[in-house]
């Protein structure tokens, strides 16, 4: 059995609901990208009349059905770490045809996002205070922090 929700982290797999079918990208839109990689910043998205969106990317074009759809790839290319997006990846995706599905999907993420960014800055926050603890602690000055943020920043 494949396992439809392939692809999207654990949490998003857990919030997407059980009566939706998931497809890969490929078996829903009928064109394919010519290029093997595509920079994920040069992607465009173009609305038509009926509501679908073309997406343009890597000198292809594919029409997909709806504009939530276009949200949850834009999504899915901005979670990479390298600046090129493989071809093969992107038409792998599984995602849901409905597009009820996929705006739930797109919050979820920008939920799930805005946790990461808050968490981020209450470790650093927590991060700062623990340094000023261990500064008091020991009874360093700032001539003594410098030399240490000196050296740390070396490696």
């Amino acid at each position: 059995m494949v396992d439809k929700q392939a692809g999207f982290p654990e949490a998003q797999r857990r919030a997407m609901g059980a009566g939706y079918d998931y497809y890969p990208l490929h078996d829903i839109v009928s064109q394919h990208i010519a290029a093997r990689t595509f920079k994920r910043d040069a992607v465009r998205y173009e609305t038509c009349l009926d509501s679908s969106v073309v997406m343009c990317c890597g000198g292809s074009a594919i029409t997909l059905p709806h504009q939530a759809m276009a949200d949850m790839i834009a999504r899915w290319l901005s979670m990479g770490t390298t600046q090129n997006a493989q071809r093969d990846d992107l038409m792998r995706l599984h995602m849901p045809l409905d597009a009820g599905a996929c705006r739930q999907l797109v919050d979820v993420f920008d939920a799930l996002t805005r946790q990461i960014d808050s968490d981020q800055h209450a470790v650093q926050n927590l991060q700062h205070r623990l340094d000023d603890l261990v500064a008091g602690y020991y009874g360093l000055d700032s001539d003594d922090l410098a030399v240490i943020s000196a050296f740390i920043e070396t490696f």
